[in-house]
């Protein structure tokens, strides 16, 4: 019996690291004025295939990706997420999804990231709480916190199971994450070293796939930033490394909000900046990465748009338009982040 546990356990988290190891490595911006507050995500992995999903309050969840020990909630308050989704190949399986990003009926958008080393993450254990899985935590903040500092305290509540089940089968779901809510609050979270480290506010509200210092670091090697280098206006996509990214993210945003042009256009014309083909994620490394879609959030009109690469064709969702209705169990409606619409789609999610 033990054995067939630990093999569950073992092709279970091997399946979904996978998963993640070889999804999200993204990059993300925040930019603000008087009038806007826009968050601007690429999602970059290795297959096309998402969903928008429609979350709704009064839902009773566990830790699915959690055999031992779950941790266990209910949704308080109804969001959009976008999931990834892969096929794991595997009898009883099959195709697996967890919310990449997402945004509440609070206004408090949740997003998580790959993180690449060194070092290599290691979350601090705490054996008298419940585990969660590192790719569930930004569903459990999005149905169970109305801001930043609510989602900060939720993680004071569970152990992330990346230093026990994931270390013993030899892969890692190492991911940090970005929160930001509707009152201009932003916060990046992450374990360098086994240690919380709460970024809050960043000096620059912007992420990609190192820790945040080590991506401050290599930004100060910039003009503008304190150093001599100049930054590029393009770079070719074999270029377009975790760390250069952020350094071109960096100068957007700084750009942006200088010229005060904060707009859903400037957010994507941002991430067309740092899009990736085939890009390296690490100067002379094999993991390659794709941008196969790019979402806009705004917190203060509360929409999501998006564009994908298989529709270059705008799609929005307006949470204004949407009722969240209490449910006592999972009812999850979506649409297809590849979906052929155009234009405002908030009222076609289905079953």
């Amino acid at each position: 019996m033990y054995r067939k546990l630990s093999l569950m356990i073992f092709s279970f988290f091997v399946v979904t690291g996978f998963i993640v190891y070889k999804a999200t490595a993204c990059s993300l911006a925040v930019l603000k004025s008087k009038e806007k507050s826009i968050i601007a995500r690429n999602m970059d992995w290795i297959s096309p295939d998402g969903y928008v999903v429609k979350n709704y309050p009064g839902v009773e969840r566990r830790a699915k990706l959690i055999l031992i020990n779950p941790y266990k909630w209910k949704s308080k308050y109804g969001s959009i997420t976008i999931n990834l989704e892969q096929d794991t190949h595997i009898p009883g399986i099959g195709k697996q999804n967890v919310a990449g990003c997402g945004l509440n009926e609070k206004g408090l958008f949740a997003g998580e990231l790959w993180v690449v080393g060194p070092p290599k993450v290691n979350y601090p254990v705490d054996y008298g709480k419940s585990w969660l899985a590192t790719a569930e935590v930004v569903q459990t903040i999005l149905d169970t916190c109305a801001n930043v500092d609510e989602a900060i305290s939720r993680f004071k509540e569970f152990s992330l199971e990346g230093f026990t089940f994931l270390r013993w089968a030899g892969v890692a779901l190492d991911l940090h994450w970005f929160v930001s809510d509707s009152s201009g609050k932003t916060a990046i979270l992450e374990y360098p070293d086994a240690k919380w480290s709460e970024h809050n506010p960043p000096i620059y509200s912007a992420m990609t796939n190192h820790y945040y210092e080590r991506s401050n670091e290599e930004l100060k090697k910039y003009k503008g930033f304190g150093g001599n280098n100049d930054i590029p206006d393009e770079v070719p996509f074999d270029k377009k490394t975790s760390l250069m990214r952020f350094v071109l993210t960096c100068d957007s945003v700084v750009d942006i909000q200088t010229t005060g042009n904060v707009t859903l256009d400037s957010g994507f014309e941002l991430l067309k900046r740092v899009s990736a083909q085939d890009s390296p994620v690490l100067e002379g490394g094999s993991e390659k990465i794709t941008t196969h879609w790019s979402v806009v959030y705004d917190l203060k009109e509360r929409t999501i748009t998006w564009i994908s690469s298989k529709n270059a064709g705008r799609r929005w969702i307006d949470l204004d338009g949407i009722d969240f209705p209490v449910r006592n169990n999972r009812d999850d409606k979506r649409i297809s982040v590849q979906s052929s619409d155009v234009g405002d789609i908030t009222n076609k999610f289905q079953n």
